[in-house]
């Protein structure tokens, strides 16, 4: 549901879209909409906003103002294809309601919240803020950050890796991240054994490679500071007895490891930021154990941070230590390696 596009509600990209980012439940029907529900609060204000969308785009949408637990929902508006109504006891001008209309005839796939903050023909404060907390408070996880996105993100921000680092020692990981930071010259001189004579010659030549890789990791990048250049390295610093260190490669560490740094950075901006994250196939290369206490973790922590997460692991639905009953979503579908797919979020 994002900008205004302008597109045939037929053409045939909606449908790919459609195809390649629903749910594919072997149970469900070819033409099943993707539905999403999310409750949220801005300004002291309480919101329900629900979405169904199909190849055609927005089959249905409405968002309705809670009230508290003795008064039914206040519904705001409700939306159907292109078609719109919104709650009596609004003062809305029923030209600026046909202007709407129109943009949503010509964006099938996308939602009135969108529309409006762009245009502003419903002068709605209610439609505002909740446009304003999808723009703001919500974000959707869609990759694993790079290895010189984690580098960058650690030296502009020192206290995400002081965050990561204290959070890798609580959860037991057994280690934790150390950013180098070396000049082109002594950092040659230091692998000078191991290069390949083709990189030796970017060096030499002034032509320094903006990052190598080993396998498919890599291992450092360079950047400019201020007006001289410096190489960068993530090193994993083990620990053993006797004060025994071992520093490890980034392209030494298990995959598991490296998604874990995605994740945390996630965890650092919903618990400070109080930002909402979806996170899909959330546990992904991360050992069960570790995913457990990697939440245990972000819910004892105090914040108003929220995560909406998919997840196959069972270990995250302990009701004393981690989620409440309401908070676990639980799908039944008949599949042939697996019985059940669980979709979870955990509030801090």
């Amino acid at each position: 549901c994002g900008g205004l596009m302008h597109h045939d509600p037929k053409e045939e990209y909606l449908r790919y879209w459609y195809y390649q980012n629903r749910f594919c439940m072997p149970f469900a029907e070819d033409e099943a909409p993707v539905h999403f529900l999310v409750e949220f609060s801005r300004g002291g204000r309480f919101y329900e906003y629900s979405v169904n969308i199909d190849g055609e785009g927005i089959k249905n949408e409405a968002l309705y103002l809670i009230r508290g637990n003795r008064l039914r929902p206040q519904v705001i508006f409700l939306r159907t294809r292109d078609k719109v109504e919104f709650n009596r006891e609004l003062s809305i001008n029923e030209a600026d309601v046909t202007l709407l209309v129109q943009q949503m005839e010509s964006n099938p796939e996308t939602s009135v919240l969108v529309i409006n903050a762009n245009l502003r023909y419903v002068d709605n404060d209610d439609i505002i803020n909740a446009q304003a907390w999808f723009r703001e408070n919500l974000e959707v996880s869609c990759h694993d950050m790079t290895m010189p996105e984690l580098m960058d993100m650690y030296c502009n921000m020192p206290s995400i890796l002081e965050f990561t680092n204290t959070a890798l020692r609580n959860i037991g990981v057994g280690c934790t991240v150390a950013i180098v930071e070396s000049q082109p010259s002594e950092w040659l001189r230091r692998n000078v054994r191991s290069m390949d004579r083709t990189v030796l010659d970017l060096f030499e030549n002034g032509k320094i490679s903006p990052t190598i890789h080993s396998y498919d990791t890599p291992d450092m990048v360079i950047r400019s500071v201020g007006r001289r250049k410096v190489i960068r390295e993530m090193e994993f610093v083990h620990s053993g007895m006797g004060g025994y260190e071992y520093r490890a490669k980034a392209c030494e560490e298990s995959q598991g490891t490296i998604r874990l740094l995605t994740i945390l950075a996630i965890l650092y901006r919903s618990i400070h930021e109080d930002r909402t994250f979806v996170v899909d196939d959330m546990e992904r290369n991360i050992n069960a154990a570790t995913f457990r206490d990697l939440l245990k973790y972000f819910c004892e922590s105090t914040a108003n941070g929220q995560l909406i997460y998919t997840t196959n692991s069972l270990m995250t639905m302990n009701q004393q230590e981690m989620t409440r009953i309401d908070e676990i979503n639980i799908l039944n579908a008949r599949m042939k390696a697996m019985d059940t797919a669980i979709s979870s979020g955990v509030t801090a």
